[in-house]
């Protein structure tokens, strides 16, 4: 009979602990697929099963850091070491929680090691799973050192090589460190992970977000669908199909993949948001501005500022700017500034310089843009759509200024680059730039007569009373030029 029930509780236990097994991976599952609220729903419901379930909670305090509430994991994790403070996995927690914190990295550090130390085993070295964690947490967070994070997955790899999720982790911190490298270590890292498990959905994304900053579309296209074919309920590449779709016109494959996106991710206020969307893209703008202020009108906490943004966007696209102010400041007033992007400030500027007063303020703004812009050739390109704003504006000034900051910024400026903002100094009435620009148009290009022709227009307007004579000789020189044409 002792026997007989013995058995039974052994059973009992392998059940219980399957199960468990079963819906940690389930969280971890939701919490890949971006189902915030799924995962936190089934990480709660063990701990409130278990309160020391230090996998459960572990688990609990990376969904919460992903859904950027820092101060809820550090508090779940302060208090899970006050009653279990040789935990390894919640002191990496922590140490995760803290490099969002940049006067914690020390702190963090030292959390990491002592993780570590805790569970190094004298045969076999480093725990991988602990080795996997700390590298998750320092290439997922804003002061994570990249180095050490590939260190240690590297490290992780080479004693725990049948893990799919040591090689993602592996990847996204490669990703990090390189970006822009979409044939590098970061693409051989995700291969390997879903070499492992085809079905890693994960993965594939992953890989083709590596194509996205190149626009490779073609690539990028492969391995959204593998994704997809993977794991039909993987709803981040349904979000990110949509606004292909959407970009190249095809509304109706962007409305199929919103709708999957709806079907497979949580149930959410922001979910409404694609049907605006859809609309600005189809130029459909009372109805964007309709459906936005629907979003609003619910009233729900969790809206996205980007709502507000949509109706600036739409506003402007039916000419009203003026209307648009409020909705831009109200969206630079509720989003978080980590969350700004350039053309954030674009919006703001082509807003506010329609506004009599507010021309200083658009031309902060671009600037302001500039700074987010993350490749020297996106912030020339950025200064010069400033630039082309104001002087259609007749702010000649303003298009100067952008224009020069422009060329100083470009490698190798090429004759453009430096007549551009010379011909605005010049409107401008700012002839002394003027006429350094001009000046280095023709020492570049001396057989060019635009160079010539407009430092001496330049030297004449500055030089009102005669007196100077500077223009003298730029003229002379320019019709040396022009009689060298004239010869040829």
């Amino acid at each position: 009979m002792k026997r007989k029930q013995l058995v039974l509780l052994i059973v009992g236990i392998l059940g219980i602990t399957g199960l468990g097994a079963q819906n940690l991976q389930e969280g971890i599952d939701d919490l890949y697929k971006q189902r915030f609220k799924s995962a936190k729903a089934v990480f709660e419901k063990m701990i409130a099963a278990n309160p020391n379930n230090l996998d459960a909670i572990y688990w609990m305090g990376q969904t919460l850091i992903q859904t950027e509430d820092i101060a809820g994991a550090k508090a779940l994790y302060e208090k899970t070491l006050g009653t279990n403070g040789n935990a390894p996995m919640i002191l990496v927690g922590m140490g995760h929680a803290e490099l969002y914190d940049q006067s914690k990295t020390n702190e963090a550090r030292q959390r990491f090691e002592t993780a570590l130390t805790m569970t190094t085993n004298k045969k076999k070295g480093n725990d991988p799973e602990i080795l996997n964690a700390i590298g998750r947490a320092n290439t997922d967070a804003k002061y994570g050192d990249l180095p050490y994070a590939i260190e240690r997955l590297k490290e992780a790899v080479s004693k725990e090589s049948k893990n799919p999720d040591i090689f993602l982790n592996l990847g996204n911190a490669f990703r990090k460190a390189f970006p822009g490298q979409a044939g590098g270590e970061a693409y051989q890292a995700y291969q390997n992970a879903v070499k492992l498990n085809a079905k890693f959905a994960i993965g594939h994304y992953r890989t083709a977000k590596l194509f996205e900053t190149q626009k490779n579309w073609i690539v990028w296209s492969e391995h959204m669908n593998n994704a997809v074919d993977a794991d039909p309920t993987f709803a981040p590449a349904y979000y990110d199909l949509y606004y292909y779709f959407l970009g190249t016109g095809n509304y109706d494959r962007a409305e199929e993949y919103a709708q999957k996106f709806q079907q497979n991710a949580d149930p959410d206020i922001n979910n409404s948001y694609f049907k605006v969307q859809t609309h600005y893209a189809k130029k459909e703008f009372d109805e964007a501005i309709a459906d936005a202020k629907a979003m609003i009108n619910a009233g729900d906490p969790e809206m996205k500022a980007k709502v507000y943004k949509m109706i600036a966007y739409s506003l402007v696209g039916k000419g009203d700017t003026v209307g648009a102010k409020e909705y831009v400041d109200t969206y630079f007033a509720k989003e978080k500034v980590e969350n700004h992007i350039s053309e954030d400030y674009k919006l703001k500027a082509l807003v506010y310089l329609n506004i009599p007063g507010q021309e200083e303020q658009a031309f902060n703004a671009i600037l302001e843009g500039v700074k987010l812009d993350t490749s020297i050739q996106g912030k020339i390109a950025s200064l010069k759509e400033g630039a082309d704003v104001f002087k259609k504006a007749k702010n000649r000034c303003k298009a100067a200024e952008l224009y020069y900051e422009a060329y100083k910024l470009t490698p190798a400026p090429n004759q453009r680059d430096v007549f551009d903002p010379g011909l605005e100094y010049y409107f401008c009435g700012n002839y002394p730039k003027a006429i350094e620009m001009f000046g280095k148009y023709a020492e570049n290009w001396p057989e060019e007569t635009y160079g010539w022709q407009w430092k001496y227009n330049a030297e004449r307007a500055s030089d009102t009373a005669m007196v100077m004579g500077d223009f003298a000789k730029t003229g002379v020189k320019l019709l040396e030029v022009l009689y060298k044409d004239s010869v040829k």
